[in-house]
């Protein structure tokens, strides 16, 4: 196969030669008096805060401000591929007050980036500090908690630590008495479980918070129906009386774990007949529920009244 640079003469003469050499310093030339021009740009200028100690801010100062810088082409060019992002530090211990002017600004751009400044924009920086104070706050839970079917508590969640530590400015820490978790939906929940909920800080802007997870445990176990005969019990009754029927059924819904441990003698059912009687000889009387274990759900009494007979 035959090359198709076989027949190409890459042989320069010498009037080429200096035709290029001269283009190339031409170039040259040209790019240094470019160089050694004066020059005006915009350049932002990132601000960073040192604060005196024990002290924060009660609301964010500004984190960036556009200066205008002047120099050489050359100067500008070091200047910026060196150092592409600008940055300044702010120590707030040796202010004499809460704000500082341009002029002192220009003063500490020009002396800490080495440029030469024109104008910047802003004609001033306020800053708003307080002393960091902590305080210690309960955490409440702002969750949304769904069971599986047939599913329930079987005793109250317990979440650790029950309480956070605030840090911040005095002013802002006064009005927080209290957090939350951050919205959480869990289930539907089957038997325990343990969780990592983060505390919601968005109600508050320079406090920061410790620690800022909390773990929670739930309790659930799977519940069933059951009921007792119950005999009813009578109060403040006259020395002759009857009443029917003399027992009720009480029916609820148990977990699992304490479905044998329950007795028909967990529970009172009660009637009360001393109003009663003042209303006639022959009256109903509404039945009520007066003891049952606390872990057991939804207690009813059936029938829910009963008929009573004084005897004469």
């Amino acid at each position: 196969m035959v090359s198709p640079f076989k027949n190409i003469d890459f042989n320069f003469s010498k009037e080429r030669t200096t035709l290029l050499i001269c283009i190339g310093l031409s170039f040259l030339i040209w790019f240094f008096l470019k160089l050694s021009k004066e020059y005006e740009t915009d350049k932002q200028i990132c601000l960073e805060y040192s604060l005196p100690p024990m002290m924060e801010f009660t609301q964010p100062p500004p984190s960036n401000l556009v200066a205008t810088v002047r120099g050489t082409g050359g100067e500008l060019l070091k200047k910026f591929l060196l150092r592409r992002n600008l940055s300044i530090v702010i120590d707030l211990s040796q202010l004499q007050g809460t704000v500082i002017q341009s002029s002192d600004l220009i003063w500490k751009i020009q002396e800490q980036t080495g440029l030469s400044v024109k104008n910047i924009n802003r004609n001033l920086l306020e800053f708003f500090i307080d002393s960091t104070v902590t305080k210690k706050v309960p955490v409440e839970l702002n969750i949304d908690l769904v069971f599986e079917k047939d599913f329930f508590e079987k005793e109250p969640m317990k979440w650790s630590p029950d309480s956070v530590v605030l840090a911040g400015p005095l002013q802002e820490l006064k009005e927080v008495n209290r957090v939350e978790t951050e919205k959480t939906k869990i289930g539907p929940v089957n038997g325990d479980a343990t969780l990592k909920l983060k505390i919601d800080k968005t109600s508050f802007k320079n406090l920061t918070v410790q620690p800022e997870n909390i773990n929670i445990e739930i309790f659930s176990e799977q519940y069933t129906e059951k009921s007792f005969e119950v005999p009813i019990t009578v109060i403040n009754a006259p020395a002759d009386f009857q009443i029917s029927p003399t027992t009720a059924t009480v029916s609820f819904t148990v977990g699992l774990s304490n479905y044998e441990n329950l007795q028909k003698d967990s529970f009172i059912v009660e009637v009360d007949l001393g109003q009663a009687i003042k209303l006639g000889p022959e009256k109903s009387v509404p039945l009520n529920l007066k003891g049952s274990p606390a872990w057991i759900k939804s207690p009813r009494v059936s029938p829910k009244v009963v008929d009573y007979v004084i005897i004469q």
